[in-house]
């Protein structure tokens, strides 16, 4: 029996808490200093060209350091979404699609001296409908991210990535930095994918200014399309938002803005590595700037 044919999203988040949970029992007897974050939220984002899209997405991460010193740090995260979309104008199998993603995620950070650190992180993760062959869903994203400490304010890094989040199989450059503009103000971002930039008056509120690519190049089993075998979508937000701390690190958080693009494209070939932007998509539908909203809860530690 195929197992994951059957998981539903609720499923999802049990087994990715599971799997936090053991590694927690595991890790707490062997490492001192640990801390955890635990995600959850639900993305919609407007009609547009008879296209609605909504996702539930959720996030287990535990971090480890594997040295006294600190000078190590792992980071061992489970990352599920479960991406509805439904399009108007198609019928069958492609008008109403459920699109998931299960993704263990690896990341080992190493300070190498008073300026450079390495990060290497690995995704073999599940991107498809899950409705069949999961050898077919399987992918390997992953990549590595050189930093240098510039000043007590401002820490910048370059590396290398494969992802999807593009919608498409590929690779890219990656720009990670971290400023601290005072006590109250901190930018972070890793550009393509994310950036944002936060204001914390206190410890009940923080205030926010984001960007944020979610998306990926899926696997799917069956379509009314001749010779589909993919689907790629991506959509890029720009909004704001705000997370309120109702105690002991549980916030309430909530995102608005506008999508900056959309990609929505059916693929008749599989490729394993595309590393340019002219990839030909069997069907591309352009879509038109909508509105979304993004309510969730986060627990840190």
């Amino acid at each position: 029996m195929n197992y994951f044919k059957i998981l539903s999203t609720r499923s999802l988040f049990l087994l990715t808490l599971l799997c936090l949970t053991v590694l927690v029992a595991f890790s707490e007897k062997v490492f001192a200093q640990t801390t955890n974050r635990y995600e959850l939220s639900y993305q919609t984002i407007g009609q547009t060209n008879d296209v609605t899209t909504s996702s539930i997405n959720g996030q287990a991460a535990h971090q480890i350091f594997l040295d006294e010193e600190g000078s190590s740090l792992l980071t061992v995260a489970v990352n599920f979404s479960d991406t509805s979309l439904k399009d108007d104008e198609l019928s069958g199998e492609d008008k109403t699609r459920s699109l998931k993603t299960f993704i263990p995620n690896l990341s080992l950070m190493k300070i190498l001296d008073d300026e450079y650190s390495l990060i290497v992180y690995l995704r073999p993760g599940l991107y498809g409908d899950l409705e069949g062959d999961l050898g077919n869903d399987f992918r390997l994203e992953g990549g590595a991210v050189v930093t240098k400490y510039m000043s007590d304010q401002l820490t910048m890094g370059l590396g290398v990535g494969r992802g999807s989040n593009l919608g498409r199989d590929m690779v890219v450059p990656l720009l990670q930095f971290v400023y601290f503009a005072n006590s109250k103000v901190i930018a972070r971002g890793v550009l393509p994918v994310r950036a944002s930039v936060w204001y914390i008056p206190d410890q009940k509120w923080e205030f926010g200014a984001l960007f944020r690519l979610e998306g990926a190049l899926y696997n799917i089993e069956e379509s009314d399309i001749a010779d589909v075998e993919q689907l790629g979508f991506a959509a890029a937000t720009i909004g704001g938002g705000a997370r309120y701390n109702l105690g002991s690190n549980n916030f309430l958080s909530m995102e608005a803005g506008i999508t900056a693009m959309r990609r929505y494209e059916f693929n008749d070939e599989r490729e394993i590595l595309v590393m340019r932007l002219d990839y030909d998509p069997f069907e591309d539908k352009e879509l038109d700037r909508a509105p979304y909203l993004r309510l969730g809860w986060i627990q840190k530690f």
